[in-house]
């Protein structure tokens, strides 16, 4: 109670006899008692909501935990149109590559630069396109409603320095026809310089008039083997350290 209020009670009691109201009273201790429930009532229920909220959370940090310790290579987002049209290419018997589970990083690449080419790509279609032989040009690139796709072919010009003198091809690449493919579509890019498609340290780039940025903020993931598995680790760490603390925030909002 506030100091007022008390003030008018002990007033109250220190005059009271048998002529006094004690409904005067009664209302106002009344009044008071339905502010400060209401209050605590309020407060309960927006801490019943935010551990609603939290548990919510911590249920689906749970089920993307399990998903990234189920999945054991990492792979860039898809619409159901390219897994439509991918699933389309092998019942067709159209053999291809993904670009990004075939290439490593260089080690002349610093981390940053890593993380700018990977974004770059990634913004320009590179990154999960795929690569066929020149024979299946025509075929794949018929449209087929519902399906969409990324394709890679090699280009016309030769870039002076490219993306072949920073990244390099793993061990899937075990073919010399895939091996030529590849060499001939990382040297038609260029890196640091200037050609029909380029790319700049900085992870700007241009594909004939487009030119684009990158947000600087990215973290590579998905290029090359060894990075997929350190982005898949480093999410099932991320996952568990957000779990101890949702299931700290929802343990102290059931002990107020």
């Amino acid at each position: 109670l506030d100091r007022d209020l008390l003030g008018r009670l002990s007033t109250f009691a220190d005059h009271y006899d048998k002529t006094s109201d004690f409904v005067t009273v009664r209302q106002k201790v009344g009044d008071k008692w339905a502010e400060k429930n209401a209050g605590i009532v309020t407060d309960i229920g927006a801490k019943k909501h935010e551990w609603n909220l939290e548990k919510e959370e911590l249920s689906r940090v749970k089920i993307e935990l399990a998903e990234w310790e189920d999945q054991k290579e990492p792979q860039p987002e898809r619409p159901d149109t390219v897994v439509r049209n991918r699933e389309r290419l092998k019942k067709a018997g159209i053999p291809y590559q993904e670009f990004y589970k075939v290439i490593e990083f260089g080690s002349e690449l610093d981390e940053d630069a890593c993380n700018h080419l990977e974004e770059a790509l990634l913004k320009m279609g590179i990154l999960d396109a795929i690569v066929v032989d020149e024979q299946y040009r025509e075929q794949v690139l018929t449209p087929v409603k519902g399906c969409e796709d990324h394709y890679l072919f090699a280009g016309k010009t030769q870039a002076e320095k490219s993306l072949l003198d920073v990244l390099e091809l793993n061990e899937e690449v075990n073919d010399i026809f895939s091996n030529q493919r590849l060499t001939k579509i990382l040297s038609s890019i260029a890196y640091g310089g200037e050609n029909e498609v380029s790319v700049s340290e900085d992870g700007s780039y241009h594909m004939g008039v487009l030119a684009g940025t990158v947000t600087g903020e990215y973290e590579a993931g998905y290029l090359g083997s060894k990075a997929r598995e350190r982005h898949r680790l480093a999410k099932i760490e991320e996952c568990k350290n957000l779990i101890l603390v949702l299931e700290e925030k929802i343990a102290g909002l059931e002990r107020e």
